[in-house]
């Protein structure tokens, strides 16, 4: 199922030590090097940086909110934040497990521009969080029960930042703009 257009994958994979250069280059020296290639047709930028022992793997869509219609916004916001409640038939506690267990996390946002979808944790899991974050990209469960919960956590924050100073700075600016 393709949810959006178009895509992109950022991967970001570290390593407990740097391997040594035969020359020494910029990318040597800072620990960092970044490969761009394409998978299935998908613009891959992959940043390796052997500083820490992590790794964070990000999938962006390239349409946000200012692809919704007059009476959808928030949907984009919506649908990656139900994404990340359950997918591949577990549930939203069971993912949530599966990520603890690796000391990792999973989640979806969206903006003005894309909707994206990150995973973190350790580089020695890499290959159990990207299932995770691929189960959630491509097989989320969109639970109707956890669509209503999501669905009223939003409303009552709407509620709550109605009068807060930022979130009225913002309204207007945005008007503005």
């Amino acid at each position: 199922m393709r949810i959006l257009s178009a895509s992109f994958l950022l991967l970001t994979a570290c390593a407990t030590a740097p391997k040594p250069a035969e020359a020494p280059t910029e990318a040597a020296q800072t620990g960092r090097q970044t490969l761009r290639y394409r998978v299935a047709d998908v613009p891959v930028i992959q940043v390796i940086d052997r500083s820490l022992p992590t790794a964070r793997i990000t999938w962006t869509f390239a349409r946000g909110a200012d692809a919704e219609a007059e009476g959808e916004l928030g949907a984009s916001s919506l649908l990656a934040s139900l994404m990340s409640r359950g997918a591949a038939g577990k549930s939203a506690m069971e993912m949530a497990e599966a990520a603890e267990k690796l000391g990792a996390s999973v989640h979806g946002n969206a903006n003005r521009d894309s909707m994206s979808f990150h995973a973190t944790g350790l580089s020695r899991d890499i290959a159990a969080i990207s299932a995770l974050l691929a189960d959630t990209v491509r097989r989320p469960n969109l639970d109707p029960a956890e669509f209503e919960r999501l669905k009223r956590q939003t409303l009552a924050g709407l509620k709550s930042s109605r009068n807060r100073g930022a979130s009225l700075a913002q309204r207007a600016f945005q008007r503005l703009l």
